[in-house]
C-alpha cells in the first residue's frame, strides 16, 4: 500500500526533524520561500553546540522559472543554511522537488548526527546499554526504518517509567501484579506523583505503546517516534534535576552538622 502524502511540515521541522525520503506536499508560497526568497529557521548547530538561527539565501536560478506555478518547478539542488552566529557552520539539504511534492533525499549534517548532538548531554544519564540503543533507535529512525527504531525507543522509555516504579513501590506498598496489568497510559497516570508533569498531562498519547508491535505499520512507528524522544528526555532532564536537588540537600545537611555550636546551646 502506498504511503500516504502528509502536508509540509513547515521549513524548521522539515530540515530538523524530518527523516530521509519523507515526502510531503508543498504548496506554491512554501516553494517560493525555499527556492527563490530563501527562509529563516532555528535548530541545533552541531559545531556551536547549541540552537542557532540558520538561513538560505534562496536562488535566483529559481527566480527565472517563478513565472510558473511553484507546484510545476522541478528541483535537485542542494540547499545551504548558514549559521547565523558563525556562517562557516552550514547544514546541507537535498530536497527532490517534483509536481507539488517535495522528498528529503540527502542531508549534511545528517538528521541522526543532529539529533544525537542535540541530545547528547541528557542521553549521559542513560546507562551504557541503552545510550548504544538510543543511537541506533535514532539512526533507524534517520534512514526511515520505522519499526526498528520505535521498538528500541520503547524499550528505552519503558524502562525509564518502570524504574520509577520500583524506586518508590515498597514506600508505597504498591501490587505490582495490579501495575504491570495497565495500559502505558494508565501506568504514567499511577505514577504521576513522580514523572514530568507534561508527560503525565499528555499520558493519553502513549497509549500506542501498549499495542503489539505487530499491530503497527512503519508510518505509524515513525509518527509517533519524535513524541515518544520527547517523553524521554524529558524524564531523563527530570531525573538529572532530582540528583541536582539530592545533592544541594545532602550538601546543606553536611553544612549544618559541620558548624560549631555556640557555648551553652546543648
Amino acid at each position: 500500500m502506498a504511503k500516504t502524502i502528509a502536508p509540509y511540515p513547515g521549513h524548521t521541522q522539515f530540515v530538523f526533524s524530518t527523516p530521509l525520503y519523507s515526502k510531503f506536499e508543498i504548496s506554491d508560497e512554501q516553494v517560493e520561500e525555499i527556492f527563490v526568497h530563501g527562509v529563516t529557521i532555528e535548530g541545533y548547530c552541531t559545531k556551536c553546540e547549541k540552537d542557532r538561527v540558520f538561513k538560505n539565501k534562496g536562488d535566483s536560478r529559481a527566480a527565472l522559472v517563478s513565472g510558473l506555478s511553484g507546484t510545476k518547478i522541478k528541483s535537485e539542488e542542494t540547499v545551504v543554511f548558514s549559521c547565523a552566529f558563525d556562517p562557516q557552520h552550514k547544514i546541507y539539504v537535498l530536497p527532490i522537488l517534483d509536481n507539488g511534492v517535495i522528498q528529503k533525499c540527502g542531508q549534511l549534517p545528517s538528521y541522526a548526527e543532529l539529533l544525537l548532538a542535540e541530545d547528547a548531554d541528557l542521553i549521559k544519564e542513560l546507562d551504557k546499554k541503552d545510550r548504544v540503543e538510543y543511537a541506533k533507535a535514532v539512526g533507524l529512525a534517520a534512514h526511515d526504518a520505522g519499526i526498528g527504531a520505535y521498538a528500541y525507543l520503547r524499550r528505552i522509555f519503558e524502562n525509564l517509567v518502570y524504574s520509577q516504579y520500583e524506586a518508590n513501590k515498597a514506600s508505597n506498598s504498591w501490587a505490582e501484579a495490579d501495575f504491570y496489568k495497565m495500559r502505558m497510559s494508565e501506568k504514567i497516570q499511577f505514577l504521576k506523583n513522580y514523572l514530568p508533569p507534561l508527560l503525565v498531562q499528555n499520558s493519553a498519547a502513549y497509549g500506542i505503546l501498549s499495542d503489539g508491535l505487530h499491530n503497527l505499520t512503519e508510518d505509524d512507528c515513525l509518527s509517533f517516534f519524535p513524541i515518544l524522544r520527547s517523553g524521554t528526555l524529558l524524564i531523563l532532564q527530570q531525573a538529572r534535576e532530582m540528583k541536582e536537588q539530592k545533592k544541594l540537600e545532602q550538601q546543606f545537611t553536611a553544612s549544618i552538622n559541620s558548624k560549631p555550636k555556640p557555648k551553652g546551646s546543648e
